[in-house]
């Protein structure tokens, strides 16, 4: 059986400090309305606030700088990945890596921070 390639998680630095990137190098968020390992976005909040999804038995592997355990919950959307409970997300408005638009919208989505996801 072919080996998945794994899902690398990276650590962007901005005016913001330190927070999570996806393998491409975009911006990662968490939602404060998420119950730990639970989403709550659904419905028009994922076309806006899409997840990092793995592959089923994909291995997760962080940056050093990403110290904290990185799992999967299963929602509709497919394997979601969560940092320290955290699910994390996109933001369909970061055009590009380093984008941080998406810190403080309505005041319940974050930048997922390395230490504080």
């Amino acid at each position: 059986m072919p080996s998945v390639a794994a899902l690398k998680i990276g650590v962007g630095q901005s005016e913001l400090g330190q927070f999570l990137t996806a393998p491409d190098g975009k911006t990662l968020y968490v939602f404060t309305r998420d119950a730990p390992n639970t989403s709550n976005c659904k419905g028009d909040c994922l076309a806006v606030w899409p997840p990092l999804l793995a592959t089923a038995g994909q291995p997760i592997v962080p940056d050093s700088a990403a110290a904290g355990k990185f799992d999967t919950i299963t929602t509709p959307s497919g394997n979601q990945v969560t940092y320290d409970g955290a699910p994390l997300y996109y933001y369909t408005a970061d055009a590009q890596p380093g984008d941080t638009k998406g810190h403080l919208v309505a005041g319940v989505w974050f930048v997922a921070r390395p230490d504080t996801a």
